[in-house]
């Protein structure tokens, strides 16, 4: 799986992710910190965890002035959200076995859920 995958997910330390994008962005260098990376391996997967909320409940009604404001930078308030957010937890790994005649690319958009 690839690295960045892996810190998209959270497996990763997504603050050094995004550290090192922002730096990319200014050098057109990537250099992510490999020393602090564990091996990935699927049972790890499975202990994920995700929360999630509509991109709406991310804004509050202001009655006073009639609009919507913004909270993705309220830290509390979107910890409460994410709290109250639907609970997704990773259950298995699709992968191809090697002897399948199947294309890999299939798998890629196999996110299933009930």
């Amino acid at each position: 799986m690839p690295t960045h995958t892996l810190y998209q997910l959270g497996y990763y330390d997504h603050q050094a992710y995004k550290d090192a994008m922002a730096k990319y962005r200014q050098t057109g260098k990537l250099e992510l910190e490999r020393s602090q990376q564990k091996p990935f391996r699927y049972k790890d997967a499975l202990k994920l965890r995700y929360s999630v909320i509509s991109p709406g409940e991310i804004y509050t009604y202001n009655s006073a002035t009639g609009t919507w404001l913004d909270q993705s930078k309220n830290k509390e308030f979107l910890r409460d959200r994410l709290d109250k957010g639907i609970k997704l937890k990773v259950v298995g790994v699709l992968k191809p076995n090697g002897k399948s005649r199947t294309n890999a690319l299939m798998l890629v958009s196999a996110i299933c859920h009930p």
